[in-house]
């Protein structure tokens, strides 16, 4: 993997582009914090991690997403509102899918058709924090 603005968006050419969907003007954030652009390195580590739990998701509005697992019922956000909606409809309306939620990563990871890898989503508690742009 050597894209450094990894995402979603990259990594499953078999699902429809409409169905990837993302703001426009989120792409040239600068964030790579949390529940912002997630940098490349942080889904190759994330990979390996053994800390992955299964999640259930329960509802989505605006940036924020809510869902269960073991560990309790969380209530986290993203920067791109589209971005994430488009992934949770994928999973909803995807055969043989698998949430998982990675604590240690702030990411959630959502595989569909049995297929080992996901769409990850960088995400995080508390309150939204802006986005920061080039030259702004």
């Amino acid at each position: 993997m050597t894209n450094p603005d990894f995402s979603s968006d990259n990594d499953a050419p078999h699902i429809p582009s409409e169905l990837l969907l993302r703001s426009e003007y989120i792409g040239t954030c600068d964030d790579y914090s949390p529940g912002h652009k997630m940098h490349y390195i942080r889904g190759i580590r994330s990979a390996g991690s053994d800390d992955w739990e299964d999640a259930e998701i329960i509802a989505t509005t605006g940036h924020h997403i809510c869902f269960a697992t073991d560990s309790g019922i969380h209530w986290k956000w993203n920067h791109d509102p589209l971005f994430l909606w488009s992934r949770v409809n994928l999973a909803l309306h995807s055969s043989d899918v698998k949430v998982r939620w990675s604590d240690s990563f702030n990411m959630l990871k959502i595989s569909t058709g049995g297929k080992e890898g996901g769409h990850c989503i960088g995400l995080q508690g508390g309150p939204v924090t802006p986005c920061k742009f080039p030259n702004g």
